[in-house]
């Protein structure tokens, strides 16, 4: 089927005058214009105009979610330089501390020492302790012995020895 050239020519016509309309309204809707509104109304008044979705909440809640983190960020940000801040006498404190852990650790290894030293002083002593407490009881014992001999033979034993005693 052919096409007339009025309607072939008019097609593209119209839609040029369409796409000019919508690129003036697009703008001009930007400067606040009545005429503006009046093409392309401002957003705040299309706003006004649409019932709520639902989107406006998602908005405000994503703003008050962002200024919480923003505020947590800055107490963040403030609570580094003060951990910044602090930093030097905390190096400092435990530079001490190292060093009084060190001085420990020697003054224990040093009690250590002396603590081996008196265990082997006092089991020497021990040793010392018993064998004097063994010199003591064996002439105990045989003093011991003695009287029991002299106790049990009486009192002429001594006299018995004397008379059978071949020398002076």
């Amino acid at each position: 089927m052919p096409t007339s050239p009025a309607v072939s020519t008019r097609r593209p016509r119209t839609v040029a005058l369409t796409v000019a309309a919508a690129l003036v309204a697009l703008l001009v809707s930007g400067t606040g214009t009545p005429a503006a509104d009046a093409v392309a109304p401002h957003p705040a008044t299309l706003a006004m105009r649409l019932p709520s979705t639902g989107t406006d909440s998602q908005i405000k809640q994503a703003d008050d979610d962002l200024a919480a983190a923003n505020r947590a960020v800055t107490r963040a940000a403030e609570a580094l330089a003060a951990a910044k801040a602090a930093m030097p006498a905390a190096q400092a404190a435990r530079a001490k501390a190292d060093a009084a852990f060190a001085a420990a650790g020697s003054a224990a290894a040093v009690a250590a020492a002396a603590e081996a030293r008196a265990s082997v002083a006092v089991r020497q002593a021990q040793r010392t302790i018993a064998a004097a407490q063994q010199r003591i009881t064996t002439p105990s014992n045989q003093v011991a012995a003695l009287v029991r001999a002299v106790y049990i033979q009486g009192p002429y034993v001594e006299l018995a020895a004397v008379l059978s005693a071949t020398s002076p």
